[in-house]
């Protein structure tokens, strides 16, 4: 695709990238931050409402800056660690700085190279629906960052939870970080929050889409669940809620395996 657009200092500059490039907003919003860039991720949801913007901060911060639920979950990481929606790799380099063997994955190609680029030994363009055997095993999976929600909910929340359970580790634990937005007075959330279970879909699924500068992600499934969806969801497919850290609207879940499944 080829456009042009207005330059910073009034003459036109040619835009030339492809469809996947132009799909990526998520990367390109890490790779300009990298860079060194000022930089806003924007998330507009599908009835309209663009959610809290975010500077790069959040994605590249050391330990010492993370949320307390996050420093607090992550010293539970054994074994060999999957790191699924890495990101900039933050938290694939604290795991792999201590010790672990650790593979980050994301869909997003750019995010990629910036993992790597920032030292994550073990970094893949991979799509959590195919991950597989071909991974290895693990004792830790790990979706910090609100990333429960790239389950999506429902049936495919069901399957990916199986797909990782194959690949499970007698003991592994997932440690899956998510926001209860059910804990809400906005009438605007709250209408949406209706209409999802007037659809039979959980409260906080949401279909939204990432925004920067003239990138725009496809639109997708995200789900921000509860405590008790996330310990409903995790049974339909052999995991248990063995306990939450953090006690505000944003939390760690620790799944388990449930008793007899091997």
């Amino acid at each position: 695709m080829t456009d042009a657009a207005p330059g910073p200092y009034g003459y036109d500059i040619v835009i030339s990238e492809t469809n996947e490039q132009l799909d990526d907003a998520f990367g390109h919003f890490l790779r300009d931050w990298q860079d060194g860039m000022p930089v806003t991720e924007v998330v507009e949801r599908d009835d309209g409402l663009i959610l809290p913007e975010h500077g790069g901060v959040r994605y590249f911060a050391p330990l010492r800056r993370w949320p307390a639920h996050e420093r607090d979950a992550i010293a539970l990481c054994r074994g060999r660690v999957l790191d699924i929606g890495c990101g900039s790799g933050r938290v694939a380099l604290h795991v792999q700085e201590h010790g672990h063997e650790v593979i980050a994955i994301d869909s997003s190609p750019l995010a990629i190279d910036v993992a790597r680029e920032r030292g994550v030994s073990d970094a893949r363009v991979v799509r959590l629906s195919a991950v597989g055997p071909c991974l290895g095993q693990f004792g830790t999976f790990l979706f910090f960052g609100n990333g429960f929600g790239l389950l999506e909910g429902g049936r495919r929340a069901e399957e990916g939870l199986r797909r990782l359970s194959a690949i499970a580790d007698p003991g592994a634990r997932i440690l899956a970080g998510s926001r209860d937005v059910t804990r809400t007075n906005d009438p605007i959330d709250l209408a949406y929050q209706a209409k999802n279970r007037a659809r039979q879909r959980l409260p906080g699924h949401l279909r939204v889409r990432i925004r920067y500068r003239h990138y725009a992600t496809p639109w997708f499934e995200h789900l921000m669940a509860s405590r008790d969806d996330m310990a409903a969801i995790a049974s339909t497919a052999g995991w248990r809620l063995a306990d939450v850290i953090g006690d505000g609207d944003d939390y760690v879940g620790v799944l388990e395996r449930s008793s007899g499944v091997t």
